[in-house]
């Protein structure tokens, strides 16, 4: 029964949080996505929506805490992903022959970082084996490989169910790309020690705040607040990025350039962990794995390759926001990764470097989500560019419609694609600013250090050189953060080789909200009301009511949660023994790690 199968599912997350704590939550949902897919496959989507019915009275009656909001995500991911993107299922057969060449090209490309130097040889192929597979989610299509002069994999190449979704709104299927960047020999790393950059902590401190206003200072200081959507609605979490006085002066030049123009380092990388928590450490260290000169792993040290330390920059900025970090909250600091994001790029006109698109970063979806029902503390960068600053907005959103509308299709905004009701909240308050003659966007100042959260929407410029002419840019962001960036394509440190399971992260379990089906409404101080209500909103695009369109799915959802037509027995007994089997193997993975 349905019961039943919630009731082994909170028991599957309980059992993976206690024994490996949010990394062991993290990998358990990706691990239930991939089942409940399979029941869903197997029983239809009626079977899924009689669980998600079971749950939303449970939290209902006891709240989300105890694994059932969590829950409650995953299975509504699920939902949305058969409800909407139900062409896009594999073939099987495909499926696990894609799987078997991206495994092999992963251990091509990371194998070799691996250093496990008391393991035989046997255990050694077992753990490159174990690290180096695509883990949680479906696999790719159409692999392909770029090599440089050398012979060395450059790029990877490859279409998965993303570049697939773009053909029917008119354009050819794509291949993604990711770069896999030289980044020097793993041997030549840099070390940087928490317990050095103490002994300089408070004037770091000091000199880098003291002209903050107050305001300014209370949005810093909140370092453990839990996410929540409400944020993008207030100005308490700070809506605008915070300068912060570098401890680099670029005077006469510009970051990660000398004085005459040239980059002090040229690597490319996406999120790549330099430090780690105090769980993966203790985890790395316990299966025998030691940093490339025999050293175990600590959560107190910085690991940075040869490549990125290149940059003199790049190493005093990293140095000043982790003191910075551990001057506010050493706690949170063993318990966060440090992910660091380079880009440097000569850019043709209208061509971007980083994220295009008004977008927020570290909230969307799931994995954000903890035992106890709420998300995890909010994310905290430090960003810089040469050029091109980061384009921003104080504006506020409004998402009360899309509430609703979540709650018609028995949703939650955790099913909603909400970088693109981002996206569209803005281009609805900019094209309503216009017509008043103002704009409500703003830009950060090139070659100075600036902090953000979660609650400061912001996009990247594209390049404003005349045709034909080029511009040099480079970018950098310091992430602190409690959940892992495992995405293909996100860049693996050498001097460490892969920390977690690399995964294919769709967008076929979020929903995209057109416009006219909800309103993009907001708040912005210098647009005047009715401008910004989800009325006025509704009027100028000819809705006549709020709300009155459905989308298919709602249909779905009615009439099918006492569904007669389903063997409930033998639904609990392929259930349960799913789920049996979805923690033998979740702990075949994870004992030998802990077990060492």
């Amino acid at each position: 029964r349905a019961e039943a199968l919630f009731q082994a599912s909170l028991e599957y997350f309980r059992t993976a949080y206690s024994k490996w704590g949010p990394i062991g939550l993290y990998e358990a949902r990706w691990d239930m996505k991939y089942n409940l897919s399979l029941i869903g496959k197997e029983r239809g989507t009626d079977a899924l929506l009689e669980l998600g019915n079971v749950v939303r009275r449970e939290i209902e009656a006891n709240g989300g805490s105890g694994g059932r909001e969590a829950l409650r995500c995953v299975i509504n991911s699920v939902i949305v992903e058969r409800t909407h993107h139900a062409s896009d299922n594999y073939v099987w057969s495909d499926f696990y022959a894609e799987s078997r060449r991206l495994n092999d090209l992963l251990i091509k490309l990371y194998g070799g970082y691996l250093n496990y130097p008391n393991k035989s040889s046997s255990k050694q192929v077992a753990r490159r084996l174990q690290w180096c597979s695509l883990g949680g989610s479906k696999a790719p299509r159409d692999l392909e490989v770029v090599r440089d002069s050398s012979g060395r994999i450059s790029e990877v190449l490859y279409r998965d169910h993303v570049t697939r979704m773009q053909v029917p709104q008119g354009a050819s299927e794509g291949k993604h790309r990711f770069i896999i960047p030289d980044l020097g020999d793993p041997k030549n790393f840099v070390r940087i020690k928490v317990a050095d950059l103490r002994q300089n902590q408070s004037l770091i401190f000091s000199d880098s705040t003291h002209s903050m206003p107050p305001q300014e200072m209370s949005v810093l200081n909140q370092t453990l607040a839990r996410f929540d959507f409400k944020f993008w609605e207030t100005k308490e979490q700070g809506y605008t990025p915070l300068t912060i006085k570098s401890s680099v002066d670029f005077t006469g030049r510009a970051f990660n350039e000398d004085k005459e123009g040239r980059l002090l380092t040229e690597a490319n990388i996406l999120h790549l962990p330099v430090k780690l928590t105090e769980h993966v450490a203790r985890m790395l260290n316990a299966e025998g794995r030691r940093l490339p000169d025999g050293s175990e792993f600590s959560a107190d040290e910085i690991y940075l390759p040869e490549a990125v330390a290149k940059s003199q920059d790049v190493v005093e900025l990293v140095k000043q926001s982790v003191a910075m970090e551990d001057k506010l909250s050493p706690e949170r600091l063993k318990k966060n990764f440090l992910l660091l994001s380079l880009r440097a790029m000569v850019l043709n006109s209208s061509q971007t470097l980083g994220q295009g698109g008004w977008h927020s970063d570290g909230v969307q979806g799931c994995e954000r989500i903890q035992m106890d029902g709420l998300k995890t503390s909010i994310d905290r960068a430090y960003t810089i560019s040469s050029r091109l600053p980061t384009a921003l907005t104080d504006l506020r959103l409004n998402l009360d419609p899309h509430r609703h509308l979540a709650e018609k299709m028995k949703l939650t905004l955790d099913q909603f694609n909400m970088q693109d009701i981002i996206q569209k909240t803005v281009e609805q308050a900019e094209s309503d600013a216009r017509q008043l003659g103002k704009t409500i966007i703003q830009y950060a100042v090139p070659n100075t250090l600036q902090y953000l959260n979660p609650t400061m929407l912001h996009s990247a410029q594209p390049s404003i050189a005349p045709p034909g002419e080029k511009l040099q840019r480079s970018f950098m962001r310091i992430l602190f953060s409690e959940i892992p960036r495992d995405r293909l394509g996100d860049t693996v440190n050498p001097v460490f080789g892969p920390i977690y399971f690399l995964k294919m992260k769709q967008l076929t379990d979020i929903f995209e909200v057109p416009w006219g089906q909800s309103q993009f409404a907001y708040h912005h101080p210098e647009i005047p009301s009715p401008y910004g209500t989800a009325e006025h909103i509704a009027k100028a695009r000819g809705v006549a009511t709020l709300h009155e369109n459905d989308f298919g799915a709602e249909d779905a959802y009615e009439g099918s949660e006492d569904s007669s037509a389903m063997d409930v027995d033998r639904r609990h007994e392929d259930s349960t023994a799913m789920m049996e089997n979805i923690m033998h193997r979740h702990t075949a993975v994870f004992e030998p790690c802990s077990s060492g």
